[in-house]
């Protein structure tokens, strides 16, 4: 299958109670990752986190499905 090469961005609030299940997603999916930036939002209670992947769009669109459906957590995917 055709590789993909895309962009993803996740924003968290603080108070969520899925981080870790956030985090265990992304570890889960690291074959698929290539860079990983955070920046924290405190005064907005936000973490934003940016990542740049490729891999096949199955597996892009498996993980984007998972971090979907956590609570207080969204993600848009971009790819080219």
């Amino acid at each position: 299958m055709e590789k993909r090469i895309g962009n993803a961005l996740i924003i968290v609030n603080q108070a969520s109670p899925s981080i870790a299940d956030l985090n265990t997603f992304l570890s889960d999916y690291s074959f698929l990752i290539l860079s990983r930036q955070g920046v924290s939002f405190k005064d907005r209670g936000l973490n934003i986190i940016v990542i740049i992947f490729e891999g096949e769009i199955n597996h892009i669109n498996t993980l984007a499905g998972k971090i979907g459906r956590l609570r207080d957590i969204k993600i848009k995917i971009v790819l080219i």
